[in-house]
C-alpha cells in the first residue's frame, strides 16, 4: 500500500468514527476562541513583565541606586547589593511563562528558543525604558503616598523610595569644613561627613549629590560623593521635590 492508499484509509476510518460519534467535531469557533485566549494570556504576561521591569528602574532611580556605577568598583559593590531581587526574579519567572505560552505557535516553536527568548528580553528591556520614563510610576506613587492607591499601593510604598543605610541622594542646603548638610528625597536634612577632606572639594549649596556611605541618626560618615546633574534626578524631573536656592 502506498503512501496515497494509506492517507486515504487513515481519513476514511477518521470519518468513520466520526459518524459513529466516536469524535467529536468541535466548531472552528472553538479554535478561534482558543487561540484568542493564548493570544490574550501572551498579552497579559507581556504587558505585566514591561510594568514590572520599569517599576524596578523606577525603584533603582528614585532610591539613587541607579547612581551608583559612577563610583567605580564601590559603586557597583553597592549597586548590587541595591538591586530589587525580588522584582527581578519576578520578572524572570513571568519571562519563562511568557516563552511557554508563545511556543504554542508553530512560527516560534519551529525555531531555537534562544532566538524567541532573546526577542522577548529585548522587546522587554526596550518598553520598560521607555514606560519608566513616562509619568505612570510617579503618578502611581503620589496617589499611594496618599493612600488612594489600593492593592498595589503597599508596592510603592516599599520599592518607591527604599532606605539604605548605604545609599542617600538629595541638595547640598549648607557647606562646611569637612562637611555638608544635604536634604533628601524624603525631605530628611542630613549631615554629611567627610572622611577625606579632598573628596567634597567641589561641592556647592544647591547641587545634587549621591553619597555611598554609613548612616547613624541623621548624619552619614561618606565613603563617597559625586555630584549629578539636577535634570538626572528621576523624581525632581516630575516635579515631587525643588532644589533648593542659591
Amino acid at each position: 500500500m502506498d503512501t496515497q492508499d494509506k492517507q486515504n484509509s487513515i481519513s476514511e476510518k477518521i470519518l468513520a468514527k466520526a459518524r459513529e460519534g466516536q469524535i467529536k467535531m468541535k466548531p472552528r469557533a472553538y479554535f478561534i476562541f482558543k487561540t484568542a485566549l493564548f493570544v490574550l494570556g501572551i498579552l497579559v504576561l507581556l504587558l505585566s513583565i514591561i510594568y514590572i521591569a520599569s517599576f524596578a528602574i523606577f525603584s533603582l532611580r528614585a532610591s539613587g541606586a541607579w547612581f551608583l556605577p559612577r563610583f567605580g568598583f564601590l559603586g557597583i559593590r553597592n549597586l548590587f547589593g541595591a538591586l530589587p531581587w525580588l522584582l527581578i526574579l519576578l520578572s524572570a519567572v513571568l519571562i519563562v511563562m511568557l516563552e511557554l505560552f508563545a511556543e504554542k505557535f508553530s512560527f516560534i516553536y519551529k525555531k531555537p528558543m534562544m532566538y524567541s527568548l532573546a526577542g522577548i528580553i529585548l522587546i522587554v528591556i526596550i518598553a520598560s525604558f521607555i514606560l519608566s520614563n513616562t509619568p505612570l510610576h510617579t503618578k502611581l506613587f503620589d496617589r499611594a503616598k496618599e493612600g488612594r492607591l489600593p492593592l498595589i499601593g503597599a508596592l510603592y510604598s516599599k520599592y518607591g523610595i527604599p532606605k539604605s543605610q548605604n545609599i542617600h541622594h538629595g541638595f547640598v542646603l549648607e557647606v562646611q569644613e569637612n562637611a555638608v548638610v544635604m536634604e533628601n528625597l524624603r525631605g530628611e536634612k542630613l549631615k554629611i561627613i567627610f572622611d577625606n577632606a579632598s573628596i567634597g572639594d567641589d561641592i556647592s549649596i544647591g547641587d545634587a549629590v549621591v553619597v555611598i556611605g554609613q548612616r547613624n541618626a541623621s548624619v552619614v560618615s561618606a565613603t563617597a560623593i559625586i555630584k549629578i546633574d539636577k535634570d538626572d534626578f528621576f523624581l525632581l524631573k516630575r516635579g515631587l521635590t525643588k532644589p533648593p536656592l542659591r
